[in-house]
């Protein structure tokens, strides 16, 4: 109850349902400073109420993620953390942060839309987009969510960012996070379905990113292997390990040979070149 929360000013939850999330959005409405979740696949807190969670962080509340007992990062509900990468630090914009030497740091409003860099397949693709961006390259993010990608495309040199999604509150993310990164003048955002639309009039690309899952990007295929030249690489994530199969079978009948492949947990990210 409330009294509970604001006496020990922390608590304990396991993200197995939204009466969890109710759980930790009273406790932060009752004054809680720590909240330990015990991650199974939910979504991060801030998608449930983005303006409750930042408050609550703006005013020195903390959390942690911890995955199979370990404690991996303080995550999930956006404290500063550095991604698996040698660079890049997402950084959500009500935090402070003093960066270190050759730090990229990333600020980030998450709004509504998915995409804070807690999630393994996020983690995955920023590491190879900082293995494989190059300056002056074109890069097309399709499924962009937050812009999180897209951004450290930018960030990483990359000359000009397509963001493309269909849900309406990413995109106003997407928009939000180019601006405050000052990237708006080499990013271009869409509201729409990549597979849809003459997206190929862009191309082509030197990297093509879709981290969703398998269905969507079983069908973007043809687009990704139409709008890229040999040596452009495939950033894919969000594929569940059960059909990771299927999915690099896929990717190598359009044309790409796989070079990378991150697993985290049941997530699996890969990097794949076309030839």
């Amino acid at each position: 109850n409330e009294e509970e929360f604001s006496t020990a000013r922390s608590f304990d939850f396991s993200a197995d349902s939204t009466a969890d999330f109710d759980t930790a959005m009273a406790g932060f409405a009752a004054g809680a400073t720590h909240a330990t979740h015990l991650f199974n696949g939910m979504p991060p807190l801030h998608h449930r109420d983005p303006g409750l969670v930042g408050a609550a962080f703006a005013a020195g509340a903390r959390a942690e993620l911890i995955c199979d007992g370990i404690h991996i990062h303080p995550a999930v509900i956006l404290a500063v953390h550095k991604m698996f990468g040698e660079r890049l630090v997402i950084k959500p914009t009500w935090e402070e942060y003093a960066p270190e030497k050759n730090d990229i740091v990333l600020e980030l409003d998450p709004g509504l839309a998915f995409g804070t860099g807690s999630h393994p397949t996020t983690n995955g693709a920023l590491r190879l987009l900082e293995k494989y961006v190059a300056e002056g390259m074109k890069v097309i993010d399709c499924g962009c969510g937050t812009g999180i990608l897209s951004v450290a495309a930018g960030l990483l040199g990359a000359e000009k960012v397509y963001a493309v999604d269909v849900d309406h509150d990413a995109v106003l993310a997407s928009v939000r996070n180019f601006r405050l990164n000052g990237l708006f003048d080499k990013a271009e955002v869409f509201w729409a379905d990549v597979t849809k639309r003459g997206f190929s009039r862009l191309a082509p690309f030197q990297i093509v990113v879709a981290n969703i899952v398998a269905d969507v990007i079983l069908p973007m295929l043809p687009f990704a292997a139409e709008t890229t030249e040999k040596g452009s690489m495939l950033i894919a994530g969000g594929i569940i390990s059960h059909r990771k199969d299927e999915v690099f079978a896929a990717i190598e009948k359009y044309g790409f040979e796989i070079k990378d492949i991150l697993t985290e947990g049941d997530w699996v990210t890969l990097a794949a070149e076309r030839k």
